[in-house]
């Protein structure tokens, strides 16, 4: 037999003469080789390096950890162990291998569900978990691949699955929308209706002949914004209606103050009295010299005319920096659903 190769079943609550770390995990004590962990992590080799407090502790507890998580985290971390990523344990490890950047073992990770996610036998519940892990600790192309199996799935199936967080939702969709590009409006529709619905308990039923949504998605420079006073989003055609975003700064009493708005614009042969009625949740994120601020703005079902074709907030965020630094920003997201223009009777 090859020696090289045989695999080893470790027990790490069994102390044997190589383990000169304890860490207390869930009021267990588990035993590990202080060298073995700080070659595959600079997050551990920092941590027993001279100076740092847990170098000198007989004992380091990890009160956030979870026994089961981390026990699986240390034999698939250890060399020449029979324990390899899988189905069962590549959820529990992928966290912590980022938390304690082990390179090979988050490239392991990662191969690994890039290619389970893509297979149709897995379900979607798991596909918008392993999404929200992706998007939580910054895995681009794990991301994308799930953002590219839920377009697969379909919005019917993603609707019957039970996510409640609206951050979660939020950026999901989001992931969705970039995927399919010029998506049908039939698609957009319903993902708007699906979030809607979930978030803020709106009529879940949507007459595709008479509804319309879509997401508008803005963000700017605050600095480009001091100088041009108003900035204006992209905007998106429903039915022949363009809407987009408006954001400006106002100067009172040497305080900068924001507003917001939403702007329809109709087309110039549109008759006086048509309108066309909006439904929106609006997002926005402040992010001004390291703080982030959020916004969150509803609109039912305001009715908007040539006439009378803006609405939104003054003043929403008052008392704004006069200056900025280079990365200030604001970032808006608007879930916006409208009604089949109408003609209204004179």
């Amino acid at each position: 037999m090859d020696s090289e190769n045989v695999e080893i079943c470790y027990d790490f609550t069994k102390k044997t003469w190589r383990d000169d770390v304890t860490f207390l995990v869930e009021n267990r004590h588990v035993y590990a080789t202080k060298a073995i962990l700080a070659l595959a992590s600079p997050v551990f080799e920092a941590m027993f390096g001279s100076g740092f407090r847990e170098n000198s502790e007989d004992e380091i507890p990890l009160p956030d950890k979870k026994f089961r998580d981390f026990n699986e985290f240390l034999h698939c971390m250890y060399p020449n162990s029979k324990k390899k990523v899988g189905a069962q344990n590549v959820y529990r490890i992928l966290p912590l291998a980022d938390e304690y950047n082990v390179k090979p073992l988050i490239r392991d990770c990662m191969r690994f569900l890039n290619k389970r996610i893509m297979e149709d036998l897995v379900p979607v519940k798991e596909v918008v978990y392993c999404h929200g892990l992706a998007a939580r600790h910054s895995f681009k192309s794990l991301r994308e691949d799930c953002a590219t199996r839920l377009v697969r799935a379909g919005v019917k199936v993603l609707d019957a699955v039970n996510v409640n967080d609206a951050d979660t939702l939020l950026e999901m969709h989001k992931d969705i929308l970039e995927k399919q590009g010029d998506v049908l409006e039939e698609t957009r529709t319903e993902l708007v209706n699906i979030y809607l619905h979930k978030t803020i308990r709106v009529e879940p039923t949507v007459n595709l002949s008479k509804e319309k949504g879509s997401i508008i998605k803005f963000k700017v420079n605050i600095n480009s914004l001091k100088q041009n006073r108003k900035s204006f989003g992209d905007p998106v055609k429903l039915w022949d209606i363009d809407f987009h975003s408006l954001i400006s700064m106002s100067q009172k009493n040497d305080k900068n103050s924001l507003s917001f708005h939403i702007c329809a614009r109709f087309l110039p042969e549109s008759p006086a009295n048509k309108t066309c009625k909006v439904f929106a949740n609006i997002f926005i994120d402040l992010y001004e010299r390291g703080r982030k601020r959020n916004y969150n703005f509803l609109i039912k079902w305001r009715e908007f005319t040539k006439t009378s074709h803006t609405w939104g907030f003054n003043d929403f965020a008052q008392s704004v920096e006069q200056s900025f630094s280079e990365g200030d920003s604001i970032d808006i997201v608007i879930y916006l659903m409208t009604k089949k223009p109408e003609i209204k009777n004179e």
